[in-house]
């Protein structure tokens, strides 16, 4: 989602400058260009992404979590003991982002470090309040993603979510 996410910004400046909506360009504007951002497959994808982000992140919130927060912690309680650079990569940001996500979550209670052999990374594992955090947000998550996606035919989802699927093998995501 990161080359996506790149692709929006690139795209989205592009939009601007295509935008006649404030009225016609002034001569000294350059060249005006007519490149529909709707035409990129990535820039759908990333707004989708994105409002299902939003609309996840404001149903999560009845639960004290974001979408991020909620995120971290299913990939924590799955595989207890990751470091901060494989939570990272699992949730397709970088080390400095989730840097300052642990620490959030550190000092709200919802996980700890765990003490690793000398020179390994500290292991996050989830404290009682983020299992607790976790499984009460967990049906809420899964409940707001199936009533957004109910716009899309099954058979149409699931077509989408093996091409997506095939789409990341192939970008080498595997």
């Amino acid at each position: 989602m990161l080359i996506a996410y790149q692709h929006v910004v690139i795209l989205g400046h592009v939009t601007r400058l295509a935008d006649t909506s404030a009225g016609p360009p002034s001569p000294d504007a350059g060249p005006r260009l007519d490149i529909g951002p709707d035409d990129h497959l990535t820039y759908v994808m990333a707004k989708a992404e994105h409002l299902l982000e939003r609309r996840l992140d404001a149903a999560l919130a009845r639960h004290g979590l974001t979408l991020r927060q909620f995120s971290a912690l299913a990939h924590i309680g799955r595989t207890p003991g990751l470091s901060g650079a494989d939570l990272a990569r699992l949730l397709l940001t970088s080390p400095q982002a989730v840097n300052t996500l642990v620490q959030r979550m550190l000092s709200a209670g919802l996980i700890q470090r765990a003490d690793g052999p000398q020179r390994q990374p500290r292991a996050l594992t989830l404290s009682e309040a983020g299992l607790t955090a976790l499984k009460a947000a967990a049906a809420t998550a899964t409940q707001t993603e199936r009533a957004a996606l109910s716009a899309i035919e099954p058979d149409d989802l699931r077509a989408v979510h093996r091409a997506l699927q095939g789409l990341t093998a192939a970008l080498g995501d595997g």
